[in-house]
C-alpha cells in the first residue's frame, strides 16, 4: 500500500474520531447573531456560521460546536461549557469558573462591525538598539544589542468578561547580540527564545515574548546580560542570566 495512501487513511481515522459525536445543528443555528450579557448589557459574542467573534477585537475568533448540552470552543485549548438553557433569544451557560452566564440576543446587527478582529499585535513597533563599550582587566569589550519585531507568533491565553477562555496573538521579537573583545569577534548571532527552553517553564515561555536583553556586568566568567521574557500585558517576567564566556559561548543561568 503506498505511503501517501496509508497517511490519508490515518488522517481519516483521526478525523472520524473527532467528529464521532453528533453536532446539534439546530442549536448552532439559534446561536447566530449578536449576543449581550443580560446582567451588564455589555456586548459579549457575535456568532456567524461556525465562528465566534468576541467583544474585544484582540481576541482571536474561534471555531465552535454544540454537542449534547455542551458548547465546545476550539482555540489553543478545546474548552467545554455546560449549557443551562437555550432558546432563540437566550443562551445560558456555565463558564470555566462554574458561574452561570446569561446572554440575550440583540437586534442591532450594526454592532457586528464592533466585533472585527484586529489581527496579530506588535509588542514593539520599531527596532531598538543598544551599543556600549566597557573595559575589564585592561581588555576592551564592545557589545551591540538589536531587538526587532519579527514574524514569530506567540499565542496568549486569557479570559473574556464572561469567563470564556480566548487566545490573543502577538508578534514575537528577534534579538541579536554582537560582542567584540579588543576589536576581534567574541560572539555574534541571534539569541533565540528556544535557547531558554530549559531555563524557563514551557507553560510560561510558550505565551511569552523575548522582551529585552540588557548588559549587567563583566567578571572572570565572561560578559553578563539579562534576558527578559514576559507575557504581553502582564507584570510577571522571567529573567535569565546570559553569559558570553571568554571562549565565545553562551551560558544560561536562571535568576533565583
Amino acid at each position: 500500500m503506498p505511503k501517501s495512501f496509508r497517511l490519508l487513511i490515518a488522517v481519516l481515522i483521526v478525523f472520524s474520531a473527532c467528529v464521532g459525536e453528533q453536532e446539534n445543528k439546530e442549536a448552532k443555528e439559534m446561536m447566530q447573531g449578536v449576543w449581550y450579557n443580560s446582567d451588564t448589557n455589555e456586548r459579549s459574542l457575535y456568532v456567524k456560521g461556525d465562528t465566534i467573534y468576541f467583544a474585544d477585537p484582540v481576541n482571536v475568533p474561534s471555531y465552535f460546536r454544540i454537542v449534547d448540552d455542551s458548547l465546545e470552543i476550539f482555540g489553543a485549548n478545546v474548552d467545554h461549557y455546560a449549557i443551562y438553557r437555550q432558546a432563540p433569544h437566550i443562551f445560558y451557560f456555565y463558564n470555566l469558573n462554574g458561574e452561570l452566564v446569561k446572554l440575550r440576543k440583540g437586534n442591532r446587527m450594526a454592532d457586528t462591525v464592533r466585533f472585527a478582529y484586529k489581527g496579530r499585535q506588535q509588542t514593539i513597533r520599531k527596532t531598538l538598539q543598544k551599543d556600549s563599550t566597557i573595559i575589564y582587566k585592561g581588555e576592551k569589550f564592545h557589545f551591540a544589542i538589536t531587538i526587532s519585531p519579527s514574524n514569530g507568533e506567540v499565542l496568549k491565553q486569557t479570559y473574556t468578561n464572561d469567563g470564556i477562555q480566548v487566545d490573543n496573538l502577538y508578534f514575537d521579537n528577534s534579538v541579536n547580540l554582537d560582542v567584540k573583545r579588543n576589536d576581534g569577534k567574541l560572539f555574534k548571532g541571534e539569541v533565540k527564545k528556544l535557547d531558554y527552553a530549559k531555563a524557563v517553564p514551557s507553560s510560561f515561555l510558550s505565551q511569552a515574548v523575548f522582551a529585552d536583553l540588557d548588559f549587567d556586568r563583566a567578571d572572570a566568567k565572561g560578559i553578563h546580560f539579562n534576558a527578559v521574557f514576559s507575557i504581553p500585558n502582564e507584570k510577571l517576567s522571567y529573567i535569565v542570566e546570559t553569559i558570553v564566556t571568554p571562549k565565545g559561548k553562551l551560558e544560561l543561568k536562571q535568576e533565583e
